[in-house]
């Protein structure tokens, strides 16, 4: 089979099918054929629609199940577009609604669980589709299907999961969602998308079968007993209110009010962990911003909950208490037989052992005590149970037994130890007691005659049982000569001198060490190489012990060191601690070494680190330290303190010596950094411990904070040399406080995450911060303009600096700001002190402050980047509602658009409508504050603040849009015979009627401006849904009853009959003939409007015409000849009245002197 790239489908899939059907060699090859068509998926849909139909009626199978999942992957998982799958979904929507009435429990589950994809693209195709109403009607009974199989009593457990999460999908999409069409998101569909005239998508119906599925979901979540069910709702509800806001008015009171009274019989860990939820979703709610009013609601909820489930976990601990004391108490009332029996049957015949008759009882003649002793396998007892034994018989024993025990086992084999002098002053051993033989009868010398010694026993003499807790101290290595007033060590615990006489057969008498051999210094090298060589090779002797957390001499220095410490210590000290000053001989000659560590050795003269063997040393521990620095860290650790303590000492003596502390500090650096990984912390404990750490070392953890790979342990040990290591703290802060402009988004975000856990409560870090946060705030404030800039020129001339002291600059941002400013650039300066105002609110003052001095371009960034911090503050914040009521006149700007932002995603909050009526009624503000919240007024105010933010309108498309939004909200739609769900919930006598609307407009002409009003009524004809025919012959009737006719009437009527030509009788007929009687030839240019009306509807407008007098008449074919012989022609026809007749064809004539026509 072909595998990789070079895999065809088509082939693979017939050798799937040519082997045994669910055969291992299938499962393979199906295997290897999906992650192909993962890798390809744009042979999916085609594949999909074949297989899938191929297998619909086919038995359960593996490759049935293959499919099914890979239809599943394909609309649900993969990369294919949005119009691709919904063109799949529409192709399989029969065979899925087949596949819904299989056998197999797991090809329904997975089916369900494509319908929860496939329902809403089909549903978002079918509302732009009015022809497709077969497939709707198949998808409406798949949705039935489902929603009758939930409902089901005998439906399986995991089909009623998957139904219960289709059920959300639905609810999504038989809700509104966001009505403006510029923010509407293809991937969410809903009733937005469904217009009010569908020919088969009943959009009334859906809601309404969608705010029942929502009243399920609460029934369900207060009588359920299934827990997996409850948790499935749980989570619904968490993405329902997030994308259907709406929908908090009931998700809300449902969780507060909830509790747990369904679950009764439930285990306590499950009623525990669904209360985990219902605390986690409210607290995740009251987080979000959504949820406003309702958050003293939440609050006293989630006390309350707190409350119950401290009951219930005392009632559980209570319980489980009560059943632990049931179990011991029914333990101790059974039989004595159903106990485990740890000690041999006792013979009585009563069966019941006591001391008394443990005193009299008589073993068997054939076996002695101590042949019993001697057979028993001691092996086969519990080592817990082995150890208490032991420890029980030798606390029976006396201290005297015990001495007298151990002399008598010396004595006894005595030959089997190494020999030495016997003493001048020892006394015989005294015979062990009778009682004693008697009371340690496995000790007793002639109670085992028989046993056996093993090969090779071990002296327990002659072990160092002091070698594990021999006490380290630096300074006492390097004193000559031992104590000779230390006393020998005790071995027996003896308290008398004659005790300590016991011991002296252990001591030499009359030795003499031989003196060590002297050695050249070419040996001594090769015997220091060697020894390293060696103690490296070992390997695990250099790994310091495992310790356990709450091991509290954790945190000591080399105290009490174990094994691996002492070889540690050995290994270093022989490297650094060599001769004070190496023969001339052995100094670095050039040719030896080239490169940097020729250079290096060069400069350095033969004190210690001069010399190649010293090098060579260091340079064999670093490479080791370096093959394993995460397990070696801590022999790094001592090696570090150790060159550093013997620098010092040197260098007391000696002031050339050269520091060999920097040379290898920093090699072990460079070296980490080749072979790092980002997820290590010993790194960070390395440095965290070493003695002194140079600028160099903040410097390369600024390298490391920059690479993707390596930015974790970089920031991690900046942040703890910031936090334990207050010399280095100014130093290392910088370095954070710089990163925090860094030009690529992810160091800046992982700088800025760093410092932000200080602020604002860690001193004096927070401080620092907060002032450098603001300092680039003021940067952009003082070099906002080239004329700064040279006024700034100018301040150096004369001995200023070019930027004030509080006005720090960074590496990472220019030293002039040049005019325009990047939005790029603005975002370096601002993100940091953004982050921060979210903890420390009073930053907004200074943000609006400096705003007014910044450039424009600096001023549109700071608009477009403040966006999120506006949005997690959330309209009910108290002082961002405080800083819009008296925000500095020089920031109106920012504030409309905080204002915008906080309104963009829902119906404005009472306090905020409040504000703004508030500041518009004491500021003169721009228009634009009016839009937010012109839905929330009353009938009146909008009547008289709507011209304003008409006005606004200048020809761009972006502000008809916002007009368009904003009449869209304020007009009803009465005339499509219900009203709208989208629009706000206000009474309907506080919104305008779509006439009331065009009227304001035509009569506010003067206050708004004539092209303003000419665009505003061109957004009104855009929308043929509110302004159809009637609207228009409504509007026009009531405006030609106006006692003064605005300037754009017959313009407007001009574009109506244009648009309905419907209209054309009721103008020609009763408008015109209106305007006539008003002699709308005295004005000018409701008289030229006239005259292009008349053109454009003609000959309708003939009769109409001929209503004027013969002046007007004659002015209308002078200024439009065209009409002339259409009218001339109408005249002849009609035939009225001679007289009358022959005055208008004198006035329509060619020539003025025609006759009338026989």
């Amino acid at each position: 089979m072909t595998t990789g790239l070079a895999m065809d489908p088509l082939q693979t899939l017939t050798a799937a099918l040519s082997v045994p059907s669910n055969s291992p060699e299938q499962i393979e090859i199906l295997a290897a054929l999906r992650a192909h068509l993962e890798a390809h998926v744009d042979s999916l849909p085609l594949l999909c629609n074949t297989l899938l139909q191929s297998v619909v009626s086919a038995e359960y199978s593996l490759f049935k199940q293959w499919v099914v999942d890979l239809f599943h992957y394909t609309i649900c998982r993969s990369t294919l577009s949005l119009d691709i799958n919904t063109q799949l979904c529409l192709q399989c929507l029969d065979v899925l609604v087949a596949l819904l009435n299989d056998f197999s429990t797991t090809i329904v589950k997975v089916t369900i669980q494509c319908f929860g994809t496939v329902y809403p693209l089909v549903f978002r195709a079918l509302c732009s589709n009015r022809h497709a109403h077969q497939q709707w009607e198949i998808l409406s009974q798949a949705k039935a299907r489902i929603l009758a199989m939930f409902d089901s009593p005998i439906t399986h457990p995991s089909i009623k999961l998957a139904a219960l999460k289709f059920m959300h999908r639905v609810v999504v999409v038989q809700t509104r969602g966001i009505t403006d069409p510029r923010r509407q998101n293809p991937a969410d569909p809903n009733l937005s998308f469904c217009p009010s005239d569908h020919p088969f998508i009943s959009a009334t119906a859906l809601e309404s079968e969608g705010n029942h599925l929502v009243k399920q979901f609460v029934t369900l979540l207060y009588t359920s007993q299934n827990p997996d069910v409850i948790s499935a709702i749980l989570n619904s509800f968490g993405t329902l209110f997030k994308s259907r806001p709406p929908l908090l008015q009931v998700i809300v009171p449902t969780l507060t009010s909830w509790a747990p009274t369904a679950l009764v019989g439930q285990s306590a860990s499950n009623i525990r962990s669904i209360e985990k939820n219902v605390r986690i979703l409210l607290t995740h709610i009251a987080r979000s911003g959504h949820a406003g009013q309702f958050a003293h609601e939440i609050s006293d909820a989630l006390q309350q909950q707190t409350a119950r489930m401290d009951i219930a976990a005392r009632e559980e601990h209570e319980r489980r208490a009560e059943r632990k004391r049931a179990m011991l108490a029914a333990a101790a009332s059974e039989p004595e037989a159903k106990r485990a029996k740890m000690e041999p049957p006792a013979p009585s015949t009563t069966g019941v052992w006591s001391p008394v008759a443990s005193s009299h009882r008589q073993l068997p003649p054939q076996q002695t005590p101590q042949e019993l002793l001697a057979t028993f396998d001691f092996g086969a007892l519990p080592q817990n149970l082995l150890i208490d034994l032991i420890i029980a018989n030798l606390q029976t024993v006396s201290d005297e037994i015990l001495g007298n025990a151990i002399q008598a086992y010396r004595q006894l084999h005595g030959a089997m130890l190494a020999p030495v002098p016997a003493p001048t002053a020892a006394s015989v051993p005294p015979a062990v007691p009778a009682s004693a033989s008697a009371s340690t009868q496995h000790v007793e010398p002639d109670a085992t005659p028989d046993v056996t010694i093993k090969e090779e026993a071990i002296d327990p003499l002659k072990v160092d049982i002091d070698d594990d807790e021999m006490e380290y101290e630096p300074d006492s290595f390097n004193i000559d000569g031992a104590d000779e007033g230390t006393p020998p060590l005790d071995f027996d615990g003896a308290a008398d001198g004659s005790d300590a006489e016991d011991a002296i057969p252990l001591q030499l008498v009359n030795y003499t060490p031989l003196p060590p051999k002297i050695l050249s210094q070419p040996e001594r090298d090769v015997l220091v190489h060697s020894s390293i060589s060696r103690i490296c090779s070992s390997g695990e002797g250099l790994r310091a012990p495992v310790e356990s957390e709450e091991d509290p001499e954790k945190e000591k220095s080399i105290v009490g060191l174990p094994s691996p410490e002492m070889w540690m210590l050995l290994l270093v000290r022989m490297i650094t601690r060599g001769p004070e000053k190496a023969p001339e001989s052995l100094k670095v000659e050039d040719s030896d070494m080239d490169g940097d560590d020729g250079a290096a050795a060069r400069s350095l003269d033969t004190r210690g680190v001069g010399r190649v063997s010293d090098r060579d040393a260091r340079q064999m521990l670093c490479d080791y330290v370096l093959a394993d620095f995460s397990a070696r860290v801590r022999l790094a650790t001592v090696w570090m303190n150790e060159e550093w303590y013997n620098d010092r000492i040197r260098s007391a003596s000696d002031p050339s010596w050269v520091n060999n502390y920097d040379i290898w500090l920093q090699r072990l650096l460079i070296g980490y950094q080749e072979s790092s990984d980002a997820k290590d912390k010993t790194f960070t404990q390395f440095l965290i411990d070493l003695p002194s750490i140079p600028l160099s070392v903040l410097t390369m953890l600024q390298d490391l904070s920059t690479r993707t790979d390596q930015m974790r342990v970089g920031f991690a040990t900046l942040s703890e040399l910031v936090s334990l290591r207050p010399p280095l703290r100014p130093a290392a802060m910088k370095i954070l406080l710089d990163l925090t402009t860094h030009p690529a988004e992810i160091t800046r975000g992982a700088a800025i995450r760093t410092v932000r856990r200080w602020v604002p409560n860690v001193k004096p870090m927070g401080t620092m911060i907060k002032v450098f946060a603001l300092q680039m705030l003021r940067r952009l404030e003082t070099i906002g303009s080239r004329a700064a800039s040279k006024e700034r020129e100018m301040g150096e001339e004369e001995g200023e600096d070019a930027l004030p002291a509080e006005v720090p600059s960074t590496p990472f941002l220019p030293e002039v700001l040049e005019n325009p400013v990047e939005k790029a650039v603005v975002l370096q300066h601002v993100e940091l002190l953004f982050a921060l105002t979210v903890k420390i609110p009073e930053l907004l003052d200074a943000i609006f402050e400096a705003y007014g001095q910044m450039d424009a371009s600096v001023q549109a960034a700071i608009q477009e980047l403040i966006t999120p911090l506006m949005r997690s503050l959330g309209p009910h914040h108290g002082k961002l509602l405080t800083l819009l009521r008296t925000f500095p006149p020089k920031a109106e700007t920012l504030a409309l658009r905080v204002l915008t932002i906080l309104t963009e995603n829902g119906r404005p909050s009472a306090p905020l409508v409040a504000l703004v009526k508030s500041l518009i009624a004491e500021r003169e503000l721009n228009a634009r504050f009016l839009i937010p919240i012109i839905a929330e007024m009353d009938k009146a105010d909008i009547l008289r603040h709507l011209p304003k933010i008409v006005s606004v309108l200048d020809g761009k498309a972006e502000e008809k849009m916002l007009v368009k939004s904003v009449f869209g909200s304020v007009v009803t739609t009465q005339n499509l015979g219900a009203v709208s769900s989208n629009l706000p919930r206000v009474r309907q006598s506080e919104l305008l009627t779509p006439a009331e609307l065009m009227v304001l407009l035509h009569m506010s002409e003067k206050d708004i401006g004539i092209k303003p009003t000419i665009e505003a009524i061109g957004i009104c004809f855009s929308m043929t849904e509110v302004f159809g025919h009637e609207i228009l012959a409504v509007v026009m009737q009531q405006i030609v009853d106006q006692p003064v006719l605005p300037v754009l009437f017959l313009r407007t009527v001009i574009q109506a009959v244009t648009t309905y030509r419907s209209l054309i009788p009721f103008v020609s007929t009763t408008l015109l003939s209106r305007l006539i009687t008003k002699k709308i030839w005295t004005n000018s240019q409701l008289w030229e409007g006239f005259i292009r009306c008349a053109k454009v509807i003609a000959p309708a407008s003939f009769s109409a015409l001929l209503q004027l007098p013969k002046e007007q008449l004659r002015e209308i074919v002078d200024k439009q000849p065209s009409l002339k012989s259409g009218l001339r022609e109408y005249v002849i026809k009609k035939a009225g009245n001679k007289t009358r007749v022959a005055g208008f064809l004198e006035v329509l004539s060619e020539d003025g002197n025609q006759s009338p026509a026989p």
